[in-house]
């Protein structure tokens, strides 16, 4: 996504305080880790929910599943190391 898309969605969280610019990288406050929490946990039961016969009964497996994608997710965007007010174009 180009700068002058999410740009202003990222000013608008620093505005609300969500989120900070300190040592040049961007980091959740703790608002933002909380309104971080509440999504992750609803994409989790959404994700959940839809994959529910999958398995059925063995909610610790697919809770196990989730939180392996959710690392995987993480760790490759950690690879590209990329800095600045920008990182995330």
């Amino acid at each position: 996504m180009p700068p002058r898309v999410l740009e202003p969605a990222f000013a608008r969280l620093e505005l609300t305080g969500h989120l900070k610019f300190p040592g040049g990288s961007w980091a959740l406050t703790e608002a933002g880790r909380a309104e971080s929490g509440k999504l992750a946990r609803a994409w989790h039961d959404w994700l959940a929910e839809r994959l529910a016969d999958w398995g059925a009964g063995d909610r610790a497996g697919l809770d196990a599943a989730i939180g392996r994608v959710a690392a995987r997710v993480l760790d490759q965007s950690a690879d590209a190391e990329r800095t600045g007010r920008h990182a995330l174009v």
